[in-house]
């Protein structure tokens, strides 16, 4: 029956079908074996595999990147291989890329093309160039009947084993490399091209997973200079009290496989500041299950079921305005901005508005199944910002605040004090006040909510403004497991809360 269909019905069938089942179907008889190596079947199979059009800007981009930060490297270091981050230029200076570079003869005299240092080991530029060439090859559309699929072959020849994860991270990394452009971020400009499979082998053999071998293939990593002063971490972090974290995208160089009780772990967020070793933080992918775990006192919780996953999610919320940037130093703050979060409220009382924020902090909780007291620590940050449209006399100061924190167990605190963290800021239309502390809780969910006291400044006596009033801050669930989950061999009290709530919410 299905001979008999006629070559375009067929061309329809196959391309809904994978590279390897249009291959397969490929050796019924001759009639299917032409329309499966027809060129439109293999060019729309490369336009689902590899995106060459987001694949080329993206490309583009990261070689910017890493011209700019091998010039910079330049003027940083007489000595070009002292850097310790991995990544410098090797030669001389060139002012651009040249992409006939790769025909002049490798002289003395001749004009080296810019490389990358990764580890030991030089990556020149070359072999990205391949991958460049076959980009331009195929956005030429060539004619040639088998071009199509020869084409394919070396796409998937290049990424290999990281092939089918190339189109959902593309998307993420350029998505990623455009917004932090566009808002002119302190992270923007740091991500650089990826690492021969070479570089890969040599510094972790064939430890990494499929979809992590490709995220490196695509790029090799996040150029952090020695000397920093701004938070350039691009996978974000968050700040309060003297926890500053900063997680910059590990490169390949710096990663070594490491041991977790019975599990292998990679870590590929490197936090870039901890202080007073306050607990052990970063991302790492347990080499096992591919999960996306971070680390907490005395065990470890689990942040998504691979990297991809992950990073989908985190340029979600990053693309939608869903999370904090902070105006002062331009990091990515990982604290949720967005409603559909049960951690997240935003309530205005007369002119004041209070926007408060959540999040769950591995590095410094910990749970166990000894007598030893559980503790699962919940930052939190508030903005308070008085409406502009605001008589202009208005003048509040912030005098006290009340909070009231619920715990698992249904234990209720009520915590009281003079101002906020040591300050009583001062509130005039437009004016704005960002904080951040934290609230430690016996178990994975509780509630907590609050309220400001404010006296106004300036006013005539009798006036609407002449005693002190209150502006409340919406109520923020506490929850661990709208992020994170328990690893199996938690305690059972916990499994069984996850499992309860991820009944409840159809996971």
């Amino acid at each position: 029956m299905f001979v008999e269909l006629s070559d375009d019905i067929l061309a329809k069938i196959f391309g809904f079908l994978e590279a390897s089942d249009v291959l397969r179907c490929s050796l019924v008889c001759k009639s299917w074996y032409r329309v499966a190596f027809g060129d439109q079947i293999w060019c729309n199979l490369c336009e689902r595999y590899f995106l060459p059009n987001t694949l080329r800007s993206l490309v583009t981009k990261l070689e910017e990147n890493a011209i700019t930060v091998c010039k910079s490297c330049c003027s940083e270091s007489a000595s070009l291989g002292s850097l310790d981050f991995g990544f410098v230029e090797s030669g001389r200076q060139t002012p651009e890329y040249d992409s006939t570079d790769s025909d002049r003869s490798d002289s003395s005299t001749a004009t080296e093309p810019p490389t990358i240092l990764c580890g030991t080991k030089l990556c020149c530029c070359q072999k990205r160039k391949r991958l460049a060439i076959l980009i331009e090859e195929f956005l030429n559309d060539s004619h040639n009947s088998c071009s199509k699929y020869s084409l394919f072959k070396e796409f998937f020849h290049y990424f290999s084993r990281g092939s089918y994860y190339v189109s959902r991270l593309v998307k993420v990394l350029d998505i990623l490399e455009t917004f932090c452009r566009r808002a002119n971020l302190a992270a923007a400009y740091t991500l650089l091209p990826g690492v021969d499979e070479s570089c890969i082998e040599e510094q972790l053999g064939n430890e990494l997973p499929p979809d992590l071998y490709c995220l490196y293939r695509l790029c090799s990593g996040q150029y952090i200079p020695s000397d920093y002063s701004q938070f350039q971490g691009i996978l974000g972090g968050y700040l309060f009290y003297d926890v500053l974290v900063d997680w910059n995208l590990a490169t390949v160089c710096r990663m070594h496989v490491s041991e977790l009780e019975s599990h292998r772990i990679l870590k590929i967020g490197q936090d870039m500041f901890w202080h007073n070793n306050r607990g052990s933080q970063g991302l790492f992918v347990d080499l096992d299950t591919k999960h996306v775990i971070e680390l907490t006192q005395n065990h470890y919780v689990i942040a998504s079921k691979d990297i991809v996953t992950y990073l989908e999610k985190y340029v979600k919320d990053l693309s939608s305005n869903s999370l904090m940037i902070d105006r002062n130093t331009k990091q990515i703050l990982r604290f949720s901005l967005c409603a559909t979060y049960s951690g997240y409220s935003d309530v205005v009382t007369g002119y004041i508005r209070i926007q408060a924020t959540c999040l769950f902090v591995p590095g410094i909780s910990k749970f166990c199944n000894s007598q030893e007291q559980d503790e699962f620590v919940f930052a939190y940050r508030i903005r308070i910002s008085m409406l502009s449209s605001a008589p202009s006399h208005y003048m509040f100061r912030l005098e006290q605040r009340h909070w009231i924190v619920t715990d698992t167990d249904g234990h209720v605190e009520n915590i009281r004090g003079p101002g906020v963290i040591g300050e009583h800021p001062v509130f005039y239309p437009g004016s704005v006040f960002d904080y951040a502390s934290c609230a430690p809780l016996r178990g994975p969910v509780g509630k907590m909510r609050g309220s400001f006291t404010f006296r106004p400044l300036h006013h005539e006596s009798g006036s609407e403004i002449a005693t002190p009033f209150i502006a409340h801050v919406g109520e923020l669930q506490l929850n661990f497991f709208e992020r994170y989950s328990f690893p199996s061999d938690s305690p059972q009290k916990y499994l069984q809360l996850q499992e309860i709530w991820q009944r409840n919410h159809f996971i």
